[in-house]
């Protein structure tokens, strides 16, 4: 039932995404959904990887769509490092989350992506882009001057109480979009295999272990190849960087 969900839902994206690249990335794309379809997964994923590292094409379709090949695959750490790199591109997308939360019951997240903090960051309802406020700021200030050179140009100070107002709510929603994206997005990686968590960053000391597919937070980073995280229960642990991926 599982692997039938992930069939129909990268159907979809296979059927209906348009790239705006060459030919020759039209084409590797259309062997890659080829590959797909034809349950060859390991060569379809080598298809996207190219197109992700040789052509640049960091988008949503690619990184689900590579998500859902590691799934049939049942690289279930680097299906988790993908979708939740398609999460940077489309955080509200329906079918994504749930085939995330089909990925996290595989994985042993019974209760899927409710069971982390980061859920809720993802599912607030003003999660926009930077990128998004500064272009919706210049279409409020473009609509806001031409309201006052039509109807209240005879008033300069309605006109400049507006305009402080308008550089104020700017300033705070452009610092928001900044600090909840930084806050989704930064310093958080995923497990590509079942590792050992240690007491101290020498390899010395295993107090705990972290299956493949789960998502950590990074507190801190050593010389030797180690980084420190936040285990379940509030306790800190270290771990080789070589286990895990980076999400941002």
């Amino acid at each position: 039932m599982k692997l039938k969900f992930f069939s129909v839902t990268v159907l979809f994206f296979l059927s209906f995404t348009v790239f705006s690249q060459d030919t020759n990335a039209d084409e590797l794309f259309a062997k890659a959904n080829q590959a797909y379809i034809a349950g060859k997964y390991l060569e379809a994923k080598d298809y996207y990887k190219k197109l992700l590292n040789d052509f640049n094409m960091d988008n949503y379709a690619i990184n689900y769509n590579l998500g859902c090949c590691c799934y049939k695959l049942y690289q279930l750490g680097y299906a988790r490092f993908y979708m939740e790199k398609a999460f940077l591109f489309q955080p509200q997308n329906e079918n994504l989350k749930n085939s995330m939360n089909v990925l996290l019951d595989e994985i042993g997240q019974k209760n899927g992506y409710a069971e982390e903090d980061e859920f809720a960051i993802k599912q607030m309802l003003l999660f926009i882009p930077p990128a998004m406020v500064f272009i919706l700021f210049c279409i409020f200030f473009a609509l806001l001057l031409l309201f006052m050179f039509l109807f209240i140009k005879k008033s300069s100070r309605v006109c400049f109480t507006l305009s402080i107002v308008a550089f104020i709510c700017t300033v705070f929603l452009f610092t928001f979009a900044v600090v909840q994206y930084n806050t989704i997005n930064d310093k958080c990686a995923i497990i590509i295999e079942d590792t050992n968590v240690y007491l101290s960053a020498d390899n010395s000391t295993p107090i705990s272990s972290i299956n493949e597919g789960k998502k950590v937070r990074i507190l801190e980073n050593s010389e030797n190849n180690y980084v420190m995280i936040k285990l379940s229960d509030n306790t800190n642990g270290w771990l080789e960087k070589d286990s895990l991926l980076f999400i941002h």
